[in-house]
């Protein structure tokens, strides 16, 4: 499968200061998760400012998360794992798959795969100080953070905590954002505390046990006025709970049996105020707790080396509590509490044809490998999963790869059950068109929300591309990756909105009943829920229009990923260059009933069909300079009220480092380091685009608001 892989080294030369910054730099993720994206729809699911990896643009909800390869419950309303609660300080290597792999990991993995692996090894402690600010307003940043560790022969412990305290990023500081109603936050205060505790022990030769337990909590405070002078003041509690741990025994020479428990629960509290009086408050808390076991090993050896199996099995329990609680006379307070079970089975193979030993002109390598993986959910039912896979050397330096297989992504359990998304309200006649018999248009009753009947989406992926390293150039590589995702029966809102029911009442044909049994009516009217604001009786609606969640939706993207990069000496210098990028040559949308499908990359709030990120690294004794160029190409406004094109975004990033360590001697400065970064060198603002907001001229899904932010940090290992 195509991969990136990033180790701490990587991560630091970027000079980024959270992991969901990390990420977010990153060409193939979409910030259609984040905080700089909140303002880029008409409406905001995003509860507590969650940040999620959001690969290929394809949705948070379908780029699967893992830390150390465990499942993290997601935060927000459930729909993806929050990145802003992840401390940089615990990572020690990012690895992100960018293909579908529900085959080896189950749902959500339809987009790719990223997993976080921690820190384990460090002996020693490390004190960490950072501190930054923007050159033009008054946003501001602290992460400090503490490190100890302690290795031995039989294993090693190591402790972390990272806090960070940052201000608010006020519209009225930048341009694009100063006649937007004020105060407004562009981005909100934030402060968090994390904690995290991994050991390892070999309690024998043959038994490994491990564990981690992780903690954080972030609290964040919003302004957000409105059209007509109302202030809107948002503040959350966010905390999140992990622990893992298991035990892995070697056994018959080449077998292993591995046997891993965890439990993680996500929490976010949000109260809503406007001018001071209580609007609402919100709670949401998913949690997951899951068993694995797995056994694997060689199962017998063939001319190109031993064929590799590997089985297992899974149990995971999912629960979802929400509980609502509006100060206004139209709604009551409201709760609820589903939840879930989920079985699965797993099998995977590796089976390597070619290699070294019997390797042949034209034929340097040749390895295969084929998975599959079972789920079965106790609220939908099952799901099947294949994936299959192959590389071939030709030549010595040059991999040629593919795969094929099949993904899925569960409904979250706020889509299936969630009642602060069922309403219903009766609206006019007009809002439908007359039969073709000259009847007239009906009053009617739309459903909105939460859905029970929905099933997984379900997409068919493929992927083609090389990876080659020239023989005798040193570090120098070159990869590509053709990509194509077929993603179906996606969860959508299927009538866009009322209006335009009378343009395409074909389309939603499917979704309209004109002709109800007074019993469902009666059933409808009973909700809480129910608005009835024209005061008819329920025998004078005439019709169900279903505009709920449903499966009616599909899509399909195809690109290309590339990535050269070169790493050389030039005497007592130490060179890298590196260019990574993707090309998304088609983004199609397209709603169930025969609608014609959109073509949405390059478009307002989607995905930009051309992103990259270049860079050059120096480094000489103690002293390293690191120069990135972030490119977004530009695109279309596509929207009735276009304002033309909108120009392309490039930023630049420099961070340089200096180790005192390695020129002093003994005594306070022995193992101290000197890091000084500097995001958006030349503070570029992002480009125009009328916001859906009034006064919010950017598109946050594409781009940064922040500015020029420069950082220094000093580090001291003990």
């Amino acid at each position: 499968s195509p991969s990136f892989v990033f180790d701490r080294e990587a991560i630091e030369r970027t000079g980024v200061s959270t992991t969901e910054q990390f990420i977010e730099k990153l060409p193939q993720n979409f910030s259609g998760l984040s905080e700089t994206s909140r303002f880029a729809g008409s409406s905001d699911n995003n509860v507590g400012t969650a940040t999620g990896a959001n690969l290929r643009g394809l949705g948070a909800d379908s780029t699967l998360t893992l830390l150390n390869g465990h499942r993290l419950a997601p935060g927000s309303i459930g729909n993806a794992v929050d990145l802003s609660m992840i401390p940089l300080a615990i990572i020690e290597r990012v690895d992100i798959i960018t293909d579908g792999a529900s085959a080896i990991y189950g749902s959500d993995a339809i987009g790719g795969v990223v997993n976080f692996t921690t820190r384990q090894d460090f002996d020693g402690a490390l004190t960490s100080l950072r501190g930054g600010t923007v050159t033009d307003g008054g946003h501001r940043e602290f992460i400090g953070s503490q490190t100890l560790g302690k290795s031995f022969d039989r294993g090693n412990i190591l402790a972390v905590y990272e806090y960070q305290n940052r201000s608010s990023l006020s519209g009225a500081d930048r341009a694009f954002t100063e006649t937007a109603p004020q105060p407004l936050d562009i981005l909100p205060q934030r402060e968090r505390h994390a904690l995290f505790v991994d050991g390892n022990f070999k309690a024998t030769d043959q038994l490994r046990l491990n564990g981690h337990v992780f903690y954080s909590d972030r609290q964040v405070e919003q302004n957000l006025a409105v059209i007509g002078g109302s202030i809107q003041f948002i503040e959350a509690d966010v905390d999140q709970v992990t622990a893992a741990g298991g035990a892995a025994y070697d056994f018959a020479d080449t077998w292993r049996i591995n046997v891993q428990g965890l439990f993680s629960r996500s929490k976010t509290v949000q109260n809503n105020t406007q001018d001071g009086a209580g609007l609402n408050t919100s709670s949401n808390e998913s949690s997951v707790a899951s068993v694995d076991i797995k056994l694997d090993g060689s199962v017998f050896s063939s001319p190109g080396g031993d064929v590799k199996l590997a089985i297992g099995g899974h149990y995971r329990m999912e629960e979802y509590t929400f509980s609502v609680e509006r100060f206004a006379p139209t709604m009551s307070a409201f709760s609820g509490e589903p939840d879930r079970d989920v079985y699965a089975a797993f099998a995977e193979i590796f089976a390597p044809i070619v290699s070294e030993d019997n390797r042949r002109p034209g034929l340097e390598r040749l390895e295969v490998n084929a998975a599959v993986r079972h789920e079965d959910y106790s609220d939908f039912g099952g799901s099947t999963n294949p994936k299959v896979g192959a590389l071939w050397s030709p030549v010595e330096g040059l991999n040629l790869r593919g795969t094929w297989g099949t993904s899925f992504r569960a409904p979250l359990l706020d889509e299936l059950f969630n009642l602060d998304r069922n309403i219903s309200a009766v609206l006019p006649s007009f809002i439908l068109a007359p039969s073709p018999d000259g009847t007239p248009a009906p009053t009617s009753v739309f459903l909105f929300g939460s859905n029970p009947n929905l099933r997984p989406e379900e997409a068919t992926t493929w992927t083609a591309g090389f990876d080659y390293r020239p023989a005798g150039l040193g570090g120098l590589q070159f990869s590509a990756t053709y990509y194509d995702i077929d993603f179906e029966e996606r969860i959508v809102n299927p009538i866009p909105g009322s209006a335009s029911v009378f343009a395409f009442e074909d389309q939603f044909a499917p979704l309209i009943d004109r002709s109800p049994d007074l019993a469902t009516l009666e059933e409808i009217a009973a909700s809480p829920f129910f608005f009835n604001a024209l005061g008819l009786p329920t025998s004078a609606i005439m019709a169900i229009v279903d505009s709920r969640l449903a499966n009616y939706s599909s899509t399909r993207v195809t690109g290309v990923d590339f990535l050269a990069s070169s790493d050389f000496d030039l005497g007592s210098h130490r060179l890298g260059l590196e260019l990574s990028g993707g090309y998304i040559i088609k983004f199609e949308n397209q709603l169930d009933g025969g609608s014609e499908p959109v073509d949405e990359v390059n478009t307002v709030y989607r995905p930009v069909g051309l992103n990259m990120r270049g860079g050059v690294s120096w480094s000489t004794g103690p002293f390293g300079a690191n120069v990135f160029v972030n490119y977004v190409d530009s695109y279309e406004d596509n929207r009735p009220a276009s304002q033309g094109p909108i120009d392309s975004f490039t930023t630049v990033d420099l961070s340089l480092s200096y180790n005192i360590g390695e020129t002093a001697d003994d005594g306070l400065l022995e193992g101290t380091s000197l890091a000084f970064s500097v995001n958006n060198l030349f503070d570029q603002d992002p480009p125009f685009v009328v916001g859906n907001f009034s006064g919010i001229n950017y598109d946050g899904t594409n781009a940064n608001p922040v500015g020029r932010f420069v950082s220094l940090q000093i580090q001291k290992e003990w």
